[in-house]
């Protein structure tokens, strides 16, 4: 069955499952029940109820029937191909059955089906999660197994993201503790401080993490005890309690303070051990209680050795009773009964203090920790010397001597390990600084030929672009001079045509129309001769337009001050009016009729478009400059708009004759504000 048309298929069957649900709840016909959910759970065979009602059927499943439950929701699962779906379910694998001794193959069989579908999941974290687990479990079982789970974990969190700071750092955390078993305290360190940097970046959003963060630490600080670096230990526990008591954070605290006590005992230092151990019980009562039987074990040996036996006494009576109020395994059991023997040889009742050490020798050859073999060893000795039994004593006395050997030995060559892990991980930082400087130091270079390249290449494309640059400005300059050069002979062309149309108007057809005037005047024939006389101003007028001989004959001064008043009678709805200085000697003739032009285009403008009620011309002379302005008061205009399009009101031309002048043309023009033409060229001078 392809998987669309499992889901098809799914969707159905849940909506028709809630929809039946839902209304025998409403009808209040039916309650979902214990007995409900495992019917449902033999009945059902396509999985759909087993995935959506996970959570609600594994609540009402007991215990023993966990590992069928899981079995069958991670079959069915696999069988539909809903892979993800069956990885989700580890945690519940995990926490509800691998902790079950008569169950925890059957979990781990699980856990190993779902690992060989590993390439069908995209998601990492999931398959993180899976070695994760499986790493917890293998902790009880197999060390080595254990680490290689866990490092296969922290690589699948890497690919996560920093989302998975949580999984990541416990997946070190744990491989620290599977190193740390396995006496590699060295890699183990390594391990812890990773993990406490991780949950430290997110103590303040997940609370869980900063417990966390403060294992990972202490546990650190656990590893110098274990390996004879106690001043180290007691340096690093201080800090964590000082840490935690100023933040009021008291998780673990009494641990914490039973760590610090077992450094200053190696220290010897009873005074400062037993404020340790004091504190430790203080805060116990938040913990759980086996920190408190180890605290009170301690104290009271302790005492035995101050020699305060009724404060041993007590201190006995209280550990005797936590011991019999609370389920403790055999380890915790044999502590107390250490401390029972130690007292009852401090009080000469050495027979009974010397079966309980017998017995607590015939357990110890069963474990794996030595240290507290040699500890009993130490009293079995001590009672026997009290006793007077020498040869006994002797023999103890030299089991334990060679113990203590055999373990001195260890911890030398655990802090040689640790040393020496410590010393080659440096070596590889240092080389793997080096092959980052050596990487650097080409990466430079090469950054550097690139660069020396690139300049190369930009340095010949900026001299080509500057070479293109010079020769286009050359020719626009050429083709700019050619074009005014070109609208200059163009004016002085058009005047030139203008006066010699002036001239014909004057000397030909003015000759014509003079003597058919006098032609008239002796017929006397008065209407005709007034329609010559009229004839003959309009010629004369159009005449002094094409070209204005008064220039020549009156100056620029006058011939301006006369077209001001020309058309100031002509056009009365504006008043225009001058101020008008004697420029003349200032410029030559070209300049004089090209000023006069401008003056005329202006007002020309003015009359046509301003619809100004009153216009001014002034010509000025400015030192080595004259300067010509043209206002109105008339509606304006746009002079933006205005110069994207000079032929709109004759500007082109104005601005063609002020480039004549070798001068500079402001038009200061406002909306219903009026308009000025300012004008500076230089003089003749």
């Amino acid at each position: 069955m392809s998987s669309r048309k499992f889901y098809i298929h799914f969707l159905f069957l849940l909506f028709a499952y809630t929809s039946s649900f839902a209304n025998a709840i409403q009808d209040q016909e039916f309650v979902p029940d214990k007995k409900f959910y495992s019917n449902l759970l033999d009945t059902t065979s396509n999985g759909t109820v087993t995935f959506k009602s996970f959570d609600s059927i594994k609540s009402f499943i007991d215990k023993k029937r966990h590992i069928s439950f899981f079995e069958k929701t991670v079959d069915l699962a696999l069988k539909y191909e809903a892979y993800e779906t069956a990885m989700k379910i580890v945690p519940s694998i995990y926490f509800n059955i691998a902790k079950t001794k008569e169950q925890s193959e059957r979990a781990m069989a699980i856990l190993r089906k779902l690992q060989g579908f590993e390439s069908k999941v995209d998601k990492t974290r999931l398959i993180g999660e899976l070695y994760s687990y499986e790493g917890f479990h293998q902790v009880y079982f197999d060390l080595k197994r254990s680490k290689e789970l866990f490092t296969k974990a922290i690589q699948k969190f890497k690919l996560t993201g920093p989302i998975e700071i949580n999984s990541i750092g416990l997946a070190y955390l744990y491989r620290a503790k599977t190193q740390k078993f396995m006496g590699q305290y060295g890699l183990a360190t390594q391990d812890y401080i990773k993990s406490s940097k991780f949950f430290e970046q997110i103590e303040d959003t997940l609370p869980s993490a900063r417990t966390l963060y403060f294992q990972a630490l202490s546990e650190n600080a656990s590893i110098y005890t274990s390996i004879g670096m106690s001043e180290m230990s007691f340096e690093k526990i201080s800090e964590i309690i000082d840490r935690k008591e100023k933040t009021n954070f008291l998780a673990e605290l009494a641990n914490d303070y039973y760590m610090l006590s077992n450094a200053l005992y190696n220290l010897k230092e009873p005074a400062k051990r037993k404020k340790a151990l004091l504190k430790s019980i203080q805060y116990g009562d938040i913990e759980n209680p086996s920190i408190l039987v180890a605290a009170y074990s301690d104290l009271c040996e302790l005492s035995i050795e101050e020699k305060q036996l009724s404060v041993a006494k007590k201190y006995l009576d209280t550990l005797e009773n936590i011991i019999n109020k609370t389920p403790f395994t055999t380890q915790k059991t044999r502590g107390f009964l250490r401390t029972k023997a130690a007292y009852l040889a401090s009080i000469d009742r050495y027979d009974e203090a010397g079966k309980i050490l017998t017995n607590l020798l015939k357990e110890s050859k069963k474990s794996s920790y030595q240290q507290r073999t040699a500890v009993i060893l130490d009293f079995s000795y001590k009672v026997n010397l009290w006793k007077k039994n020498y040869a006994q004593a002797l023999d103890y006395f030299e089991k334990k001597t060679i113990l203590e050997d055999s373990l001195a030995s260890v911890k030398n060559k655990q802090l040689y390990q640790y040393y020496q892990t410590i010393f080659e991980t440096e070596k590889k930082e240092k080389e793997i600084i080096a092959q980052q400087k050596d990487i650097e130091i080409l990466d430079t270079k090469n950054q550097a030929k690139t660069k020396i390249i690139a300049l190369g290449g930009i340095s010949l494309l900026s001299l080509f672009f500057v070479v293109l640059l010079v020769v286009k400005r050359k020719q626009v300059k050429k083709d700019k001079q050619a074009q005014e050069e070109y609208s200059q002979k163009l004016l002085i062309t058009q005047e030139e045509e203008r006066k010699r149309i002036s001239e014909d108007l004057h000397d030909s057809l003015g000759q014509t129309l003079l003597l058919i005037k006098n032609s008239i005047i002796s017929d006397e024939k008065e209407q005709e001769e007034s329609l010559i006389n009229s004839a003959i101003e309009e010629m004369r007028a159009i005449s002094k337009l094409l070209h204005p001989y008064q220039l020549e004959e009156i100056g620029l001064q006058k011939s301006t001050e006369n077209l001001i008043q020309q058309l100031d009678d002509s056009y009365k709805e504006t008043y225009i009016f001058g101020d008008i200085e004697n420029v003349d000697t200032l410029l030559t003739i070209s300049q004089k009729l090209n000023v006069f032009r401008i003056i005329q285009e202006c007002l020309s403008n003015i009359i046509k478009h301003a619809n100004a009620t009153s216009a001014k011309v002034e010509l000025k002379a400015r030192g080595k400059q004259v300067v010509l302005s043209v206002k109105d008061n008339g509606e304006g205009f746009n002079s933006f708009e205005k110069y994207k399009n000079f032929k709109t009101l004759g500007l082109k031309t104005i601005k063609e004759r002020v480039k004549y002048l070798k001068g500079t043309l402001n038009i200061d023009s406002k909306i219903n504000k009026g308009t000025v033409f300012s004008i500076t060229f230089p003089s003749l001078n």
